[in-house]
């Protein structure tokens, strides 16, 4: 599928880590699903171990691979900005949600599908139940009704839901 001829009903939003993946292996995973765009969610988007992973040369890399880039971490990353912090000092994603930003973010997102486009959002982490993909971005595209499937660490895809129960050890969260 070229990204001039999407098809609206096969359109579907993936998410995967980079971790200790050669380019190569990314981007058979991201092509394979059948994905026009990968997405960067990261907030800040260059890694001191990994430079190909640099926004400029995983830019070029898309290039190379048939891709296009987009980097939303602006929007969609998961580096809390003042006041978004709870009592313990971790991220509060609820608060982080309603970020118009955030929004703008995952209306772009919900734009692409409905308009066809299989989309890959792109992270650091390799597993992604450890990741803002999963808590703040798979969480808010569930509650409007978007299906994100994650791979994984082993390149096996996993739901949302699947990826929630790794994050709370298969317990239900009674809080939520």
């Amino acid at each position: 599928m070229s990204p001039s001829s999407p098809q609206v009903s096969l359109a579907k939003i993936y998410s995967l880590g980079y971790g200790n993946r050669t380019p190569e292996q990314l981007f058979d995973l991201v092509r394979a699903k059948g994905c026009q765009y990968l997405i960067d969610v990261r907030s800040i988007p260059y890694s001191k171990y990994y430079r190909q992973y640099n926004r400029e040369s995983l830019e070029q890399l898309c290039t190379e691979y048939g891709l296009k880039y987009l980097y939303l971490g602006d929007q969609l990353g998961g580096k809390p900005e003042k006041g978004e912090l709870d009592e313990f000092g971790r991220a509060d994603y609820e608060k982080m949600t309603q970020r118009p930003g955030f929004q703008e973010g995952i209306d772009r997102l919900k734009k692409a599908k409905s308009q066809g486009y299989s989309v890959a959002l792109m992270c650091a982490e390799l597993r992604p139940e450890t990741c803002h993909r999963t808590r703040l971005i798979g969480t808010a595209l569930s509650k409007r009704g978007l299906e994100v499937q994650h791979i994984d660490e082993n390149a096996n895809q996993i739901t949302q839901s699947e990826a929630l129960g790794r994050f709370n050890n298969g317990q239900d969260d009674l809080f939520n």
